[in-house]
């Protein structure tokens, strides 16, 4: 469970990358760049598709390990498959 929780927590804190404004911190470089374009698209993407976000649960649960999100089905649906339309309207309503 703690090569588990090692994984979750360098997950969680390398989400947190783009948000660092610290002077002193380092650019990301391309493979940072890479990593969190393809996470971006693979959030997107498991709102909308059952075999993303079935992994994305799985790995978020602790169920399955970070690798599954590489896997053929996983990769290639997230990279060549449209985002996930974003909303055209507010998601809420206020009544009168």
């Amino acid at each position: 469970m703690a090569r588990a929780g090692d994984t979750a927590w360098l997950t969680a804190v390398g989400a947190d990358r783009p948000y660092v404004m610290d002077a002193d911190a380092t650019p990301p470089g391309a493979a940072e760049r890479l990593r969190s374009w393809y996470f971006g698209r693979l959030a997107d993407r498991a709102a909308i598709d059952r075999v993303v976000g079935a992994a994305f649960r799985d790995v978020t649960y602790l169920a399955a390990g970070p690798s599954r999100l590489l896997s053929p089905g996983v990769a290639l649906r997230t990279v060549l498959l449209p985002r996930a339309r974003g909303l055209t309207d507010p998601p809420l309503r206020v009544e009168s």
